[in-house]
């Protein structure tokens, strides 16, 4: 998988212009996410732009800004989420110093006259609830990722940056932490606008796999991250079992018992968030789960009877599954 890497010192960047986009000039509900990997420290003072719909460096003084993400050192290592209303720019800042060369999920949300969250690797980090504007404004200025916007680009980003999404609604902190490593399938996300994979690889152009906001950019490429794929675990009769689960395994999993019992054992630690387990009947057991394993998020659902006669019956070796007997045809 690739991603765009930039370097600050090159006026590297990303972006559309206003007159050229559809539908990234939201002023209700907006929530902006991706993945960043720093190659260095900001400076004193410095500001890495993460991805921004509108204007000038110094963020909080400029009436054409209308939404952005960005990482600087302002005093301190901090990240930052920030929108603008009719002459009211709010923003929530998180003090932390992201590690060079490591991944990072990065997501500000703004729900109208609400508040504006800040979520760092799918955890809120930061919040504001005070004075937020009931709608933002609608700027002429270009969408960026790379840099905050100055006429030209600046405030140049140094890192690599994939998965660029925007969506039009709120989305919580489980959607954001239960998807962020997911491929998307743009076709069945409702609400959102723009997704950007960043997986060319080579090349002038990032598409938008959802709308039709085409990136232009003149950064390099690198290794971006690895999706985790939404693989389906399916015991329909008898015992399933998992033991020794590698250290890989992830988020993003579905585990389904229809009859039996489904059994996890050894889970390594590295098991986290987002799993939707359910069993339709029979038992379910869980055992040896390491102190990562969620203690919540699961669901649990347990199904009275089963109907068999939507399922074909498989032609493979049955010698460790007993056929089961309702609602058979063939």
């Amino acid at each position: 998988m690739a991603a765009l890497d930039f370097e600050k010192d090159s006026s590297q960047s990303a972006s559309i212009t206003d007159a050229s986009q559809s539908g990234l000039d939201i002023t209700g509900t907006l929530s902006i996410e991706c993945w960043v990997k720093v190659e260095s420290d900001p400076g004193a003072g410095v500001y890495y732009g993460i991805m921004w719909k509108g204007g000038i460096n110094t963020a909080n003084s400029d009436t054409a800004t209308q939404y952005g993400l960005w990482y600087d050192n302002d005093g301190a290592y901090r990240l930052n989420f920030g929108v603008r209303g009719t002459g009211n720019w709010k923003d929530c800042t998180y003090n932390v110093q992201l590690t060079p060369g490591t991944w990072y999920h990065v997501a500000g949300v703004y729900n109208p006259s609400t508040s504006i969250k800040l979520y760092l690797d799918g955890t809120e980090v930061a919040s504001n609830p005070n004075s937020i504007p009931a709608s933002l404004v609608n700027t002429a200025q270009p969408f960026i990722v790379g840099a905050m916007y100055s006429g030209s680009a600046g405030n140049y980003f140094d890192g690599l940056i994939d998965e660029v999404r925007v969506w039009n609604d709120i989305r919580t902190q489980t959607e954001l932490n239960n998807n962020k490593l997911v491929q998307l399938t743009p076709g069945s996300e409702a609400n959102l606008v723009s997704l950007w994979e960043c997986d060319e690889g080579s090349g002038t152009t990032v598409e938008d796999k959802k709308g039709n906001n085409d990136l232009t950019t003149n950064s390099g490429w690198g290794t971006g991250i690895v999706y985790i794929l939404a693989y389906t675990l399916t015991a329909e009769l008898g015992t399933f079992a998992l033991t020794g689960v590698a250290s890989s395994l992830q988020k993003g999993y579905n585990m389904i018992a229809a009859l039996g019992t489904f059994t996890l054992t050894g889970v390594s630690s590295a098991l986290s968030k987002g799993y939707q387990v359910i069993a339709e009947t029979g038992s379910f057991i869980v055992s040896g789960i390491a102190s990562l394993f969620p203690t919540t998020g699961w669901v649990w659902r347990n199904k009275p009877t089963f109907s068999w006669s939507n399922r074909t019956k498989p032609s493979d070796d049955w010698t460790d599954r007993t056929k089961p007997t309702p609602n058979w045809t063939t």
